[in-house]
């Protein structure tokens, strides 16, 4: 399984998924329009999460 077909996907690899920094990734956490959580100490985002930033759907 590469990267890109993670169920989730750590900061960095996220960032880079979507094509933007990671200090992108927390500011749309801050803006609640992604949401990172704690996976056995790592942060993550659901890949199907980011699919849906960026086609412009509801995030939950």
């Amino acid at each position: 399984m590469t990267k890109s077909e993670a169920f989730a996907l750590r900061i960095n690899d996220a960032a880079s998924f979507i094509g933007v920094s990671r200090w992108k990734i927390y500011d749309l956490a801050k803006e609640n329009k992604l949401s990172i959580r704690k996976v056995g100490g790592r942060s993550v985002i659901l890949r199907a999460d980011l699919e849906r930033l960026v086609s412009g759907g509801p995030l939950k």
